[in-house]
């Protein structure tokens, strides 16, 4: 129970401050060069989600009964493309504006996506023995790098 409260907190959090972040921020999608980077993460996160499938989706850290792992698509390069495009479409909000308040609501927003994904990999790891082989080869969250 508390692992699943501790899910839900994060999921609050993660959509509270993108949701205040494209309060503070949404002009910054008039720019044309913010609004191509962020319309780049959304079609990024529809993929991820139309790959993983509905019936795989969540948006709290917590593993569905009955869900699959996917290992194709994004996934075969990337272990959470949907956080990847939380953090493409953040970035462009503030790309143009860098401030202080702007930097501390992005740094929040990737480190509780690493939370939630680290809380992730923990569940498919003790439920699929086939997981710890999917992390050596595949990135958390950010293609070749992370």
């Amino acid at each position: 129970m508390k692992q699943k409260l501790y899910s839900y907190i994060l999921a609050f959090l993660q959509y509270s401050l993108m949701g205040l972040l494209l309060y503070l921020n949404v002009n910054q999608l008039k720019d044309e060069v913010s609004c191509v980077i962020f319309f780049i993460g959304l079609v990024i996160g529809i993929y991820a989600i139309f790959n993983n499938g509905l019936n795989n989706f969540r948006i709290i850290s917590e593993i569905k009964n009955g869900a699959t792992l996917i290992t194709h698509g994004l996934y075969s390069y990337i272990r959470h493309p949907m956080y990847f495009s939380v953090i493409v479409m953040s970035f462009a909000l503030i790309i143009k504006k860098i401030n202080f308040t702007n930097l501390l609501l992005f740094g929040l927003i990737v480190v509780i996506l690493f939370l939630k994904a680290k809380r992730e990999e923990k569940i498919w790891s003790e439920k699929t023995p086939s997981y710890k082989e999917y992390i050596k080869n595949t990135k958390m969250m950010i293609p070749f790098l992370l």
